[in-house]
């Protein structure tokens, strides 16, 4: 997953006129970040997506992840692993 990360942040490095593409990239670093336990960070760049495009489709599945989110991190901040869905 952290190879994903790495290169979907690449391509928007190296992408700045791709702007659609860079949205949907964005979006699935902090999916990656979630998968790799940087909860916090992810939230953040959730939040970020549901400030800049709150009536979007990005800006609806971003809010999603949000609220999906939220008690993973509450609970590695208690100290507790989340539960895994498998």
């Amino acid at each position: 997953m952290s190879e994903l990360k790495s290169y979907l942040e690449s391509y928007i490095m190296n992408n700045p006129e791709k702007e659609m593409m860079i949205r949907q990239a964005f979006y699935f670093i902090q999916k990656c970040k979630v998968s790799l336990g940087l909860y916090e960070s992810a939230m953040t760049g959730f939040q970020q997506i549901i400030n800049q495009f709150p009536y979007s489709y990005e800006g609806l599945l971003a809010s999603w992840d949000y609220a999906a989110t939220k008690p993973a991190e509450l609970q590695r901040r208690l100290g507790r692993r989340p539960r895994s869905n498998d």
